[in-house]
């Protein structure tokens, strides 16, 4: 047998309860965003698909920089700012309404 603080080195453990789903080491949206590209190559071909692997590399380091920065809910808070909002959620008020004045 070995050193049980060893078999414990192997995994993973997540230290809070919002860790997020993981794809291989990756977390499950950076992972979309590296194999969308590559799978869209690989319909165009060889070329497409080294051309894809870039694509994906950069895109993923790019969101994984622009996740870094912007904190949780990033995807939502994009989508509240730069979408009309009957396209995505009629629960929320409009984001074009700036200031809210009460009665």
């Amino acid at each position: 047998m070995g050193n049980p603080s060893n078999d414990l080195e192997r995994y993973w453990v997540p230290r809070t309860l919002d860790a997020g789903m993981l794809f291989f080491v990756w977390e499950a949206d950076t992972a979309l965003i590296f194999l969308i590209p590559i799978f869209i190559g690989m319909s165009l071909g060889a070329v497409g698909l080294l051309l894809g692997v870039m694509a994906g590399w950069l895109l993923a380091r790019l969101y994984v920089r622009l996740k870094d920065e912007g904190g949780k809910g990033l995807i939502l808070k994009l989508f509240f700012w730069f979408l009309p909002s009957q396209s995505w959620g009629s629960k929320r008020n409009p984001s074009h309404i700036r200031e809210f004045l009460g009665n």
